[in-house]
């Protein structure tokens, strides 16, 4: 009997189509083409996808420290000399690309609060969902959750040092 197109393993998210057996070829798991129970019919994200979407969440502390630099230097074309902080209120420096990199780098620093923790929390589910469909845990499976860190602690250390003293000059 072939399968729908659209019928993917319970466990593994393998397509199930043009199947003759009952069991998914990937992860050996048994299911029943009359019972909808036993299978899915719309995939969901599988580890890949949530690793990706973590890796990419993982940037906003980076994107955050350019959009800040960034801004800076509008405001280096706008006044014509460096923006000092105490003396230069970010908000009477004038200018729309000040002012859309201003609001840019505010909204990614306040995201950043919100989506770190997001996309470390999805960097592990993305490692415990291979897992368990492969029902044991490689080094190599660690690679999403390793890869996040990294991305996190360069961005956060570019927040850190910020040798131009820029977060100075918003946060005065």
């Amino acid at each position: 009997m072939q399968r729908s197109p659209n019928i993917y393993c319970c466990r593994c998210r393998h397509p199930l189509c043009g199947l003759t057996s009952s069991a998914c070829p990937e992860c050996g798991h048994a299911f029943d083409s009359a019972d909808p129970s036993t299978y899915l019919t719309t995939p969901v994200p599988t580890g890949r996808t949530l690793a990706g979407i973590a890796v990419i969440l993982s940037t906003l502390p980076l994107l955050s420290s350019i959009a800040l630099h960034a801004t800076w230097l509008a405001g280096r074309l706008q006044l014509g000399h460096w923006p000092r902080s105490y003396l230069d209120d970010p908000n009477d420096i004038g200018g729309g690309l000040f002012q859309l990199l201003d609001v840019t780098a505010g909204l990614l620093l306040l995201s950043t609060g919100l989506f770190v923790p997001l996309a470390l929390t999805l960097a592990v589910a993305a490692i415990a969902q291979r897992a368990l469909a492969e029902r044991r845990l490689r080094l190599g499976q660690l690679s999403p959750i390793l890869i996040s860190i990294a991305v996190i602690a360069a961005g956060l250390a570019c927040l850190a040092a910020d040798p131009f003293r820029v977060l100075d000059l918003f946060m005065d």
